[in-house]
C-alpha cells in the first residue's frame, strides 16, 4: 500500500518546515501556505489526513472545512489552533473536524497522529465503505415540536457526518439509545455495525474481557480466542450507553483505546489496530463526578466532544 497521503496547511514558513522535518520519508507531504492553496491541492489529488491552522490569511479553516466537507478530498482533518478552549474545539468540530490539536503541537503527539490515522486509512480502505446517501436524515425518527426537542433535531442534523465523539446526556427514559442509533444511521459508517455496551449490566469481573476480548486460556472459562465489543465495531460504532457506571481501572483501559486507537484482548501481549466512531450516553452529571473523583477527567475530555442534551419526558 503507498505511503499515507498529507497536507499542512500553515502559513508560517517556520511550521511547515517543522512538519516537514518531522515527517521526512513517513509520509507523502505536500505543504502550502492557505487555504486558497489547499482547495486547488485537493482538487489535484485528495488526500488521507489534513493538518490545518485555523487561522490564515484570506479564507480560514472554517471557510476551508466547509468547501471540503461533502466531497471529503481532504481526508481526515486536524485543525492545529493556538486557542485550546472548548468553543473553538466545538466549533472545528461541527465545520467538519476530525480532531484539533493546540498549538505549538507536541512532536510525539504528531506522529501518533500520523501513525493512527495511516491505521486507520488501512482499515477504511479495506473494509471499503461509502459515504452516507444525502437524503438519510439522521432526524426523522425523534419525535416531538417543543423547542428543545427541535433544538435537538437540528444539532443531529449538524453533526451526524462528522466523525468526533458525541455525548448524548439526558434522563433514564428519554431516548438517548434511539439519538445514538439515528446518529449512525446518518453517519459515513451506517453500512458497518453499531455495537452497544449497557456500561451498569455488564458484571465488574467479566468488563474487561467483554470489552476488549480475550485470549484462549488468559482465566478460567476461556476456552478460544474471543473478539470483545469494542473490536467488534471496528469499522462502525460504539455506542457505550451510561458510561458513568464503568469503574476507574476500566475508564483507563478505555482512555488507551481511544488515544491510541488500538485494544489489547486478556491475556495478549500485542495490540490490534481499530477504526471506529465513539458515541457515550449518560443520566449523571460526569462534570460531577470529576470534581468526585468517580470520573477521569481525560477520558470526559475525550468524549465530550460534540454534546447533544435530550429533553425529559415531563
Amino acid at each position: 500500500m503507498s505511503r499515507l497521503r498529507m497536507l499542512h496547511v500553515e502559513d508560517e514558513v517556520n511550521a511547515r518546515t517543522m512538519i516537514a522535518d518531522l515527517l521526512e520519508g513517513d509520509v507523502e507531504l505536500v505543504s502550502v501556505g492557505s487555504a486558497e492553496e489547499a482547495l486547488e491541492a485537493c482538487r489535484a489529488k485528495p488526500f488521507d489526513l489534513t493538518l490545518l491552522d485555523w487561522t490564515l490569511p484570506g479564507l480560514d479553516g472554517g471557510d476551508f472545512l466547509r468547501a471540503v466537507k461533502e466531497d471529503g478530498r481532504a481526508g481526515r482533518v486536524v485543525v492545529l489552533t493556538a486557542m485550546g478552549t472548548p468553543e473553538r474545539a466545538v466549533e472545528a468540530i461541527k465545520a467538519g473536524a476530525y480532531d484539533f490539536m493546540v498549538k505549538p503541537a507536541d512532536p510525539d503527539v504528531l506522529l501518533d497522529l500520523v501513525e493512527r490515522a495511516s491505521r486507520s486509512v488501512k482499515l477504511i480502505q479495506g473494509a471499503s465503505r461509502s459515504r452516507p446517501s444525502l437524503s438519510r436524515a439522521p432526524a426523522s425518527a425523534i419525535l416531538g415540536s417543543s423547542p428543545e426537542v427541535l433544538d435537538l433535531k437540528a444539532k443531529l442534523e449538524l453533526v451526524a457526518s462528522a466523525d468526533a465523539a458525541v455525548l448524548i446526556v439526558g434522563e433514564s427514559g428519554t431516548g438517548k439509545e434511539l439519538v445514538a442509533r439515528s446518529l449512525h444511521e446518518a453517519s459515513g459508517r451506517h453500512r458497518s455495525r453499531l455495537v452497544t455496551v449497557n456500561c451498569a449490566a455488564i458484571p465488574e469481573a467479566l468488563f474487561e474481557s467483554e470489552l476488549f476480548g480475550h485470549k484462549r486460556g488468559a482465566f478460567t472459562g476461556a476456552s478460544a480466542d474471543r473478539a470483545g465489543l469494542v473490536e467488534l465495531a471496528s469499522g462502525g460504532t460504539l455506542f457505550l450507553d451510561e458510561v458513568g457506571e464503568m469503574t476507574l481501572p476500566n475508564q483507563a483501559k478505555l482512555l488507551r483505546v481511544l488515544q491510541e486507537g488500538v485494544v489489547r484482548r486478556v491475556g495478549e501481549a500485542k495490540d490490534r489496530p481499530v477504526d471506529l466512531r465513539v458515541i457515550a450516553a449518560t443520566n449523571r452529571e460526569l462534570e460531577l463526578e470529576v470534581d468526585q473523583g468517580t470520573f477521569r477527567e481525560d477520558l470526559l475530555f475525550r468524549l465530550d466532544v460534540i454534546r447533544l442534551e435530550v429533553p425529559p419526558l415531563r
